[in-house]
């Protein structure tokens, strides 16, 4: 047992400036705030995030266009009765709801 530890202290001590890069890669790879598995939880994040923002980009292009044909009173009075199920007195409304 002492020949093992005597044996890996030479090792060490022969080649220090390998060990501690090694050491360091080591640490930075996997227990550092920094490591290669938090940078990877961070992209897929991002990717994540980005494909959230053009979503939301398209929405908001679409709506931009449906606010502008909203000037018609005709066409606002479609969409008042289409999205929100507004109707004159004399209406009857029945909402068919598909499966």
């Amino acid at each position: 047992m002492k020949e093992k530890i005597t044996k890996i202290w030479s090792f060490i001590t022969r080649h220090k400036y390998i060990v501690t890069i090694a050491s360091f890669v080591i640490w930075i790879s996997f227990f550092d705030r920094t490591s290669l598995i938090f940078k990877s939880k961070v992209k897929s994040e991002l990717e994540i995030l980005k494909a959230e923002q053009k979503y939301y980009q398209y929405k908001i292009k679409k709506n931009k266009e449906r606010l502008s044909g909203l000037n018609n009173k005709k066409i606002l009075e479609k969409f008042a009765r289409e999205e929100y199920y507004m109707k004159k007195d004399n209406e009857d409304i029945y909402v068919i709801i598909e499966k």
